[in-house]
């Protein structure tokens, strides 16, 4: 980890407990959840990083975490991805991402 890489997850901490402060404020009775990250490509060495920082701060917060890395990979990132290769396709592509987060998001619904 370089201290330019630990700063960033410093400053990732930081503002994601801010966040999660002024939501609480706004919304007392609601439980938060946080999802992803995600990249249309699949899953990178970056984002395993990133993820791993934002749900362990996310745990220190007491938020619900619902990790969706899995859904578009590189095996299916053809299909699922623009041809800028940063946006999900138009139609199937946004689908098929709301049909693989809302298992995973009910999941961590109350009975």
């Amino acid at each position: 980890c370089t201290s330019k890489s630990a700063s960033s997850f410093k400053t990732l901490a930081s503002n994601y407990s801010a966040w999660v402060a002024a939501a609480r404020t706004a919304w007392p009775r609601a439980t938060l959840r946080t999802l992803g990250p995600w990249t249309p490509t699949g899953p990178t060495t970056n984002l395993t990083a990133v993820r791993a920082a934002l749900f362990a701060q996310a745990s220190l917060d007491a938020v619900v975490t619902v990790d969706i890395s899995s859904i578009i990979t590189l095996a299916n990132s053809y299909v699922m991805t623009a041809s800028d290769r940063v946006h999900t396709k138009s139609g199937y592509g946004n689908e098929y991402l709301g049909r693989g987060i809302a298992p995973l998001l009910s999941a961590t619904l109350p009975a």
